[in-house]
């Protein structure tokens, strides 16, 4: 039994209708007025000190400004999703939903606050609570680094979670581990202009849907010809949007995706080799081609030591059973990793049900679901890293 699991269980039902109400009014990006009540009104009751940042962030504080500093992050921005579940507190707004558990992370934050706040007197430094907007559009933890929620005082350590349902993880448990575990990704768009005209006579047009075609094939080369069978890298194109109708050679068209890695290295050179082909491509088949880039975000990089000094005290909590090594890496990607540019980090990755316990979705999905017992594990996992870290 856990030195925390009765005021955990205590405080339970509470985070559960925390949760719900979040998850009933969805908010995108940066844009999160009744989420930012919601999340305040918790801290104002708990007496917890708090601030927004930078318009949509909210950075609250627990302890002494003296000492060794930590922050606890968790996100809160939703996805543009339809919800198709029959839960009787599913989403209110058109096509906003908490498919990603950011619902989860805020409450299971606001638990992990509560719990240290009753412990107050006892820490030998600080606590911060960042509650960070728009992960989705990857650029919430850059505004929030920005906006110098690492500084006064200098936070030493950031740790972060994510609830995982619809996977192989049982509910509660953890991957923990040190090095990678989550991708880079970039994302890009290709935009081709030829020449339209009617499809009965292709020899007067350039055919941009052609080149883009050619393109598509070339460009899977990168992987399967350029870079080690042994270093995981994915490219996916997602979108491929050419012309509205069967007669007509259209004038221009896009194709957009994403690649995703383990070392900034390879992303770096993957994306560099795409622009090159897409470039010669597009020259040989007399196309104009335009390549745009998104954000280059980082892999998520655990710190060995940070994990080897945490994960023990997670384990004391929860039981070693519960806190392993998987050796699984997951490909999807986290704007948490900006932190880790910083600061040593710490991310977990927490089981909210399986598939094997009927949990058939996983995140993103409009009918995803999560065991709010997951919660539990959550709270468990932060406060007692936050106090491992803290040496208590």
């Amino acid at each position: 039994m856990g030195k925390f699991d009765q005021d955990i269980e205590a405080l339970f039902k509470t985070l559960v209708a925390i949760r719900r109400k979040l998850h009933q009014q969805p908010e995108l990006g940066f844009e999160l007025p009744a989420t930012i009540e919601t999340i305040t009104a918790v801290l104002q009751q708990h007496q917890i000190p708090y601030e927004i940042v930078a318009g949509s962030g909210i950075l609250a504080q627990i302890g002494r400004t003296e000492g060794p500093a930590i922050m606890l992050r968790a996100d809160l921005d939703a996805l543009p999703i339809e919800e198709a579940t029959n839960l009787p507190y599913k989403s209110a707004n058109e096509n906003k939903m908490h498919a990603c558990g950011h619902d989860l992370h805020a409450a299971i934050l606001l638990g992990a606050g509560i719990l240290l706040k009753q412990r107050e007197a006892e820490l030998q430094g600080c606590v911060k609570l960042m509650f960070q907007p728009d992960e989705e559009g990857l650029m919430g933890a850059k505004k929030m680094i920005e906006a110098g929620v690492l500084e006064h005082p200098k936070v030493e350590a950031v740790i972060g979670l994510h609830v995982v349902p619809g996977l192989f993880l049982e509910t509660g448990d953890i991957i923990g581990q040190s090095g990678p575990v989550m991708a880079g990704s970039i994302p890009f768009e290709i935009q081709i202009t030829g020449k339209g005209g009617h499809g009965s006579a292709p020899e007067n047009a350039i055919d941009p849907i052609y080149a883009a075609v050619q393109i598509y094939q070339a460009l899977q080369s990168v992987k399967m010809r350029e870079i080690s069978a042994q270093e995981p890298m994915v490219m996916t194109i997602g979108e491929f949007a050419f012309g509205k109708t069967c007669n007509v050679i259209p004038q221009s068209g896009r194709m957009s995706g994403t690649i995703r890695f383990f070392k900034k290295e390879v992303g770096a050179y993957a994306i560099q080799r795409i622009e090159e082909i897409v470039t010669a491509l597009a020259a040989a088949l007399r196309v104009e081609a335009t390549f745009i880039t998104g954000v280059f975000l980082p892999p998520v990089i655990n710190d060995a030591s940070l994990t080897q000094k945490l994960l023990p005290s997670i384990q004391a909590e929860l039981g070693e059973d519960k806190v392993r090594d998987y050796q699984h890496k997951f490909m999807s990607s986290e704007d948490f990793a900006f932190y880790g540019e910083e600061v040593p980090v710490l991310y977990l990755n927490i089981g909210a049900g399986s598939k094997a316990a009927g949990y058939d979705y996983s995140l993103h999905h409009p009918k995803v679901a999560f065991d709010e017992n997951a919660m539990k594990f959550g709270v468990a996992a932060l406060v007692s890293a936050a106090l491992g870290f803290l040496e208590l």
